[in-house]
C-alpha cells in the first residue's frame, strides 16, 4: 500500500468520526427541544414517523400511521408533555409468510409542547393513514408589532 492509500483511508475515517458526532450533536439539540423525549425499541417494533411544522398561528404535528385504524390512537397532554399511544395490529393471513419489512404492535411517542401554547385547544384529525395534531400558540407566543415612538 502507498502512502497516498493510507492518507485516504484516515480521512474517511475521520468524515465518518465527524459525522457520528455531528449526528449525536443534533440529536441532543433536538432531544432539547421539540423531538420526541422517548422512543422505545425504535428498531424492533411499529415506531411511526412524524413530522413537525408551524404557521404563525399553530404547531401542526403529522404522524404516519398506515393500517392503523382511528379507534386504536390515544392522544393525551399532561405536564406540557403530548403522548401518542396506539397499536398497528397484524392480520392474519392463511399463507405462509417468506418476507417482511412491515412492523406491528404497540407504540408510544411523547412530544414536548413548548410552554406557549394553548393545550386546552389541541385538536386531531385522522385522514387516510396520518394523524394531524393541530396545537395553537397562545397569545404571548404570537408574533407582533411594536410601535417606534
Amino acid at each position: 500500500m502507498n502512502k497516498n492509500n493510507k492518507n485516504i483511508n484516515l480521512t474517511r475515517k475521520n468524515s465518518i468520526l465527524g459525522l457520528k458526532h455531528l449526528q449525536s450533536t443534533l440529536d441532543d439539540f433536538f432531544n432539547d427541544l421539540w423531538w420526541p423525549t422517548r422512543t422505545e425499541n425504535l428498531l424492533e417494533g411499529f415506531q411511526p414517523l412524524s413530522k413537525l411544522s408551524e404557521d404563525k398561528d399553530n404547531y401542526y404535528l403529522e404522524v404516519d400511521l398506515p393500517g392503523t385504524k382511528k379507534e386504536e390512537v390515544e392522544i393525551e397532554v399532561e405536564n406540557n408533555i403530548l403522548r401518542i399511544h396506539g397499536e398497528r395490529k397484524e392480520t392474519k393471513e392463511d399463507q405462509r409468510r417468506h418476507y417482511s419489512e412491515i412492523f406491528y404492535g404497540s407504540f408510544t411517542r411523547d412530544y414536548n409542547l413548548p410552554n406557549a401554547v394553548d393545550s386546552s385547544k389541541i385538536k386531531a384529525r385522522y385522514e387516510n393513514g396520518v394523524l394531524t395534531v393541530t396545537i395553537p400558540k397562545s397569545s404571548e407566543s404570537k408574533t407582533r408589532e411594536v410601535k417606534v415612538e
